[in-house]
């Protein structure tokens, strides 16, 4: 199993959908836009982006995110996990605790340059399942952010926010 596919099993898009149905709006122009995309580096990535307006006038006004990101590309086994949520200007107004998770090769085979790929490594499990458990662990600690996220929608000019507690950990 791929960590793509633990992202995809999970329905990250499905639950960024329902995360955001529950902040409350006062604004009636505000609408969700949602993304789930991979890359080599970036195994997944899921959003959901808060747009205030319509047509070319339309502000991006918040972006909250789940992110796997491997530093190593696809042949890296290293997997650092977070979520975040940010303003339109790339301000974080608040940001979970990153979580990593590795899926080294045998210390016998790294030295020859042969070693498993990351899912060969993975061929348990254990990592498929840890990573399942950070993601919900992370989509737990979004959903402790939704005053933050009604908050910053229905006052989009105020400056200092309070961030909610809600540490959770995996």
């Amino acid at each position: 199993m791929t960590i793509t596919s633990v992202a995809s099993r999970l329905g990250l898009e499905r639950r960024m959908k329902y995360l955001v149905a529950n902040v409350a709006l006062s604004d009636p122009t505000i609408h969700w836009k949602y993304e789930v995309h991979s890359t080599p580096y970036f195994p997944f990535r899921a959003y959901a982006s808060a747009v205030r307006g319509v047509g070319p006038n339309a502000d991006e006004a918040l972006v909250v995110a789940l992110e796997c990101y491997r530093p190593g590309g696809e042949d890296g086994s290293l997997f650092e996990l977070q979520a975040d949520i940010s303003r339109q200007d790339g301000t974080v107004l608040s940001e979970s605790p990153k979580y990593e998770i590795s899926l080294a090769a045998p210390a016998d085979q790294t030295s020859k340059g042969t070693g498993p790929t990351p899912a060969e490594r993975d061929s348990s499990g254990i990592a498929s399942r840890r990573m399942s458990a950070t993601i919900r662990s992370l989509y737990q600690w979004l959903e402790h952010q939704t005053p933050l996220i009604g908050k910053v929608l229905s006052n989009p000019n105020e400056e200092e926010l309070s961030e909610p507690s809600g540490e959770v950990a995996p």
